[in-house]
């Protein structure tokens, strides 16, 4: 039997694997916690146990200090940890409410006294998170953030955030893309996230899902200097975290609105004798709730929203038509088509005032402007779930479901209201991670993710 064949087809699978892997980008979707267990002269600890346990669900994760004193500890969700160290001889010591952001290292050292008849266990504060084991510049923003601050209310949501870091600016408008100017850079230099899977629409440049920022647990734009792992944007990397369930079920009611019965009328308004502001209707409203299917192992969340958006639009620059002389100007004229005249006819008003005119078959043709308003409106529809498995202390499984539903009216397909298309947009994207670890120096993350935009604009119907 000749087993060339069969070794050769084994290696070119092998091969083939390693390839692919070179090729993948893996996203740091987490946070990492360092540090050094050291006695009272500051010598190393070596062998002393340390865990982070999660303050919200109740998870603990454990490694051991190696021969110097150091632990460290991947994959661990963003949140509040206590961080305790224990070695035989020693008092345990604990660090109460360390917080871990994502995409961040944050060391904690943890020295020991020797235990006593009267000391057993300390127990200190946090101090602030402070990044020093890396050189990317970073901005990171929790949940409070995202529903308090109006600015990530409105526009571009929780994107608009960035604005308040350093060396972020609005992109003035200059640019494709979507989101701000990082750097100096476009907006289309920007990638964007969601815990990792890629979340980019390569028609558009800008994110394919959106997330109700309620259904975030944390936010973080990596200006630069980032890592290996993220790569293929010379501006700005947007990575969002979706919330978890907790130990505790819970739950929330919110709505959101903006109207124009609510504004004050513009000076701009008043002075062209309005009553009233244009409209602009924006409501926004939902849903959330987690909690624990199986304490401290098997969580979930989800959420809802609904946000109905209406409002005027006009053509960016002016559009032009005969007047009702200019029509009757056209009619006259033997060389024009009485059906192309009439379909003009049909779907263009006749202006109201002249202002100048056309040569039509050596004829002067009066034309004006036209005030048009487009009856414009946006409904859009978000859905998130979520599931968070602690299958051990080395195993984690978490899975993440994200659906869009947009469906308005385009008002700049076209000059006349006629023309404005309704555009249906869904999107779905769901995520499976998987994190295993092998030993305090070993570790593996496995992620696949699979997202289908469906986006059909058809021609508007005109019978």
């Amino acid at each position: 039997m000749n087993t060339s064949p069969i070794r050769c087809r084994i290696a070119f699978y092998f091969v083939s694997l390693f390839l692919v892997v070179a090729l993948l980008q893996g996203q740091g979707i987490d946070s990492t916690l360092m540090g050094t267990v050291t006695d009272a002269s500051g010598a190393a600890v070596p062998r002393s146990r340390v865990t982070a346990t999660n303050r919200s669900t109740g998870v603990i994760t454990s490694t051991f200090s190696d021969s110097a004193g150091e632990y460290r500890m991947e994959n661990l969700p963003v949140g509040f940890y206590d961080v305790a160290a224990s070695a035989s001889g020693f008092a345990s010591r604990t660090t109460a409410n360390v917080e871990l952001q994502l995409n961040h290292m944050a060391k904690v050292d943890l020295p020991l006294q020797l235990a006593t008849a009267s000391t057993t266990v300390q127990v200190v504060d946090a101090a602030a998170p402070m990044d020093s084991a890396s050189s990317r510049l970073q901005s990171t923003f929790e949940d409070r953030a995202l529903v308090t601050i109006p600015a990530a209310s409105s526009g571009s949501g929780f994107l608009n955030l960035s604005l308040l870091a350093g060396g972020v600016a609005s992109s003035g408008g200059l640019g494709q893309g979507t989101g701000p100017s990082i750097g100096g850079q476009r907006p289309s230099a920007n990638r964007f996230y969601v815990e990792g899977a890629d979340n980019n629409s390569y028609f558009t440049t800008g994110p394919l899902s959106t997330v109700s920022n309620e259904s975030l647990s944390e936010f973080t734009v990596l200006q630069n200097h980032y890592g290996s792992q993220f790569g293929g944007a010379p501006g700005g990397i947007f990575d969002a975290v979706v919330r978890s369930g907790g130990n505790q079920i819970h739950g929330s009611l919110y709505e959101y609105l903006q109207n124009r019965d609510l504004d004050a009328l513009d000076a701009i308004y008043a002075r062209q004798k309005a009553t009233s502001p244009p409209r602009y209707d924006n409501n926004r409203l939902g849903a959330t709730f987690g909690g624990p299917i199986f304490k401290n192992k098997l969580f979930y969340f989800g959420s809802f929203e609904y946000n109905p958006a209406g409002y005027a639009s006009s053509p960016s620059s002016s559009v032009y038509a005969p007047t009702a002389a200019g029509f009757q100007a056209l009619s006259a004229l033997s060389g024009v088509s009485a059906l192309n005249l009439a379909v003009l006819a049909k779907y263009t008003p006749a202006a109201a005032v002249q202002t100048g005119s056309v040569q039509v078959l050596n004829s002067s043709i009066p034309i004006g402007p036209l005030s048009l308003i487009f009856p414009s409106y946006a409904n859009q529809y978000r859905a998130v779930g979520s599931m968070d498995w602690d299958v051990s202390d080395r195993d984690r499984v978490r899975g993440r479901y994200l659906y869009n539903r947009y469906s308005g009216i385009d008002p700049t397909a076209i000059d006349l209201p006629a023309f404005a298309a309704v555009i249906p947009d869904n999107t779905h994207l769901i995520s499976l991670s998987e994190f295993h670890t092998f030993s305090a120096i070993t570790q593996n993350e496995f992620r696949a993710a699979y997202s289908r935009n469906d986006d059909q604009r058809s021609p508007p119907d005109l019978a």
